[in-house]
């Protein structure tokens, strides 16, 4: 980052209360937990649980170059900044606004109730562009300076002759990449050698602390971040728009998740549509299935003839992206439709139905970005999950753990039941499942909606774990079920030992929790081998 520390100060609209030299950056931190803070800037944030003051001796232990404050502190140091501001997260942001409008590389905003990650992750694999030949792998973030790519993307007439940007006119086809979602794809330009880079926000880096830290990441040869855009409080989207001024913005659907918060779906909507009103010049992608997010596409097309959308659906046949199930599966699903009319066939290495409406997602963003569709075609069987987002675990009992902890919504939890108890799975059934989160007056109504799914499927055991265990035990009773139930506030040992045995080469363990269940520590005491089951 070619930035001296006079200019850093200007930004962040600070003042020095020690200052060094220094012309460049390498990064910035508001972790001091980090191994590596050296030539890195670290923002002393103030959050809910944490306050960074508290950990500025270890900052400057690992010889970070700048500190970021907004207490007056005094330190002996010879070697480091110090700058200190009004606010420090107000800070952050100004910096990472700063260095969004500095470089030139687009943004795709996506948020939503569920599959914000997923596609993400789906989106990267895609994202392939035509003239962008060699491609590898590499699992930190760029911050060296290269030089910066002069070669502008160029329009690029389909075969419908529609115009889309987002690709050049080299002629040269790219070869398909290797992907893991969790790393960043990277590209060797074929005219100049250089690397062009597509971020993706780490895991889910989607709040006012991980925006920033992405548009962070990028340097002078990054030529898309994939950044979701999440939501815990009213005017955060708005305020995340504001930041990151995507180019592509979608909402992956409407569910209940922070129902409790917005009062109701049509509150939760309201809310989600800020990314398509503070992103008037974008492409809009849309989802023409959920009738809240349909309802936003009409409202975008009568706000202006020149807004860009995309569609996509799998009921709608007339829209630009339309899947539908061919087969369900136990490791992939099969899929056929069309994208912009080519059609296409694929089966991919995902499971669960509910994972439709996220390559979709991700197809549309793709040929807004200006994929092509015979390659996004192609590249849709190299898809994969995040991690914790229905894994295929074998255990050492030689049964196998479907692990899906990361969310634990309504919609979350329905899907979930919906792929375990496919026609696929035939093997005994054992569930264990963990509070639902953010339902407010809401819970008991969508408890009682999953205790009789329960209640009519043919799962043998369910233990319950969290605070709603006990009461969630009563409905499942009142909705039918008969088999047997564990309860437990917390982690219970005891329960584990009466399940293990239980276990073998023909049963099943679902797993489903939210990520704050750390649900991951419970699967560990049921020996999980190191490798996943093969899809």
């Amino acid at each position: 980052m070619n930035l001296n520390t006079e200019k850093l100060c200007s930004i962040i609209e600070g003042r020095f209360l020690h200052k060094m030299p220094q012309t460049s950056f390498r990064g910035v931190s508001i972790d001091s937990r980090e191994a590596d803070l050296k030539q890195k800037i670290f923002f002393a944030i103030k959050g809910t649980h944490f306050d960074g003051h508290d950990f500025l001796d270890q900052a400057l232990k690992k010889e970070v170059s700048a500190l970021v404050v907004h207490k007056r502190v005094s330190f002996k140091t010879n070697s480091t900044t110090i700058i200190q501001v009004d606010d420090t997260l107000r800070a952050f942001h100004r910096l990472a606004s700063w260095w969004r409008q500095t470089l030139n590389f687009s943004v795709i905003g996506i948020t939503g109730s569920t599959g914000k990650t997923t596609t993400k992750n789906f989106c990267l694999t895609l994202l392939n562009p035509k003239g962008f030949t060699k491609m590898n792998l590499q699992g930190e973030l760029p911050w060296e300076k290269k030089q910066k790519d002069t070669l502008p993307l160029q329009s690029q007439t389909s075969r419908k002759g529609k115009t889309r940007q987002g690709s050049n006119k080299t002629g040269i086809k790219p070869s398909v990449s290797s992907h893991n979602p969790n790393f960043n794809l990277k590209c060797i330009h074929p005219l100049h050698q250089e690397e062009k880079t597509i971020i993706a926000s780490p895991k889910s880096f989607n709040n006012m602390y991980g925006v920033p830290l992405t548009l962070l990441s990028a340097d002078e040869n990054t030529k898309i971040v994939i950044q979701e855009i999440g939501m815990n409080q009213k005017g955060e989207i708005k305020s995340l728009c504001q930041l990151t001024q995507p180019d592509i913005v979608t909402v992956t659907q409407i569910g209940s998740s922070h129902i409790g918060i917005l009062g109701d779906k049509a509150g939760i909507a309201k809310e989600k549509e800020e990314i398509y009103i503070n992103s008037p010049k974008s492409s809009g992608v849309f989802n023409l299935d959920d009738p809240y997010t349909k309802a936003m596409y009409k409202r975008w097309i009568e706000g202006g003839k020149s807004r860009k959308a995309l569609c996509f659906s799998s009921q709608n046949s007339k829209a630009d992206v339309f899947f539908q199930i061919k087969q369900i599966n136990k490791h992939s699903l099969s899929i056929t439709g069309h994208l912009q009319g080519v059609p296409g066939s694929v089966t991919v290495p995902v499971v669960g139905a509910a994972h439709l409406n996220n390559l979709m997602a991700a197809s549309a963003l793709t040929l807004a970005s200006g994929g092509i569709e015979h390659k996004i075609w192609q590249n849709l069987s190299l898809c994969r999950l995040p991690e914790g987002r229905n894994q295929w675990i074998p255990l050492s009992s030689g049964a196998q753990a479907l692990f899906d902890a990361y969310n634990a919504s309504y919609e979350s939890v329905m899907a979930l039941l919906d792929y375990f108890l496919s026609p696929p799975i035939k093997e005994e059934k054992v569930l264990i499942l963990g509070d639902f989160m953010e339902l407010g007056t809401y819970l008991k109504k969508l408890q009682v909606d999953v205790a009789h799914r329960l209640a009519h499927s043919d799962i043998t055991l369910i233990w319950l774990i969290g605070d709603q265990a006990h009461s969630f035990e009563t409905i499942l009773k009142e909705q039918g079920y008969r088999a047997e139930v564990y309860c437990s506030k917390n982690f219970d040992p005891a329960i584990v030992k009466k399940i293990l045995p239980l276990l073998n080469p023909s049963t099943v363990v679902a797993f489903k929790a939210s990520r704050k269940m750390q649900m991951e520590k419970i699967l560990t005491h049921f020996q999980p081998q190191k490798e996943e089951c093969a899809t």
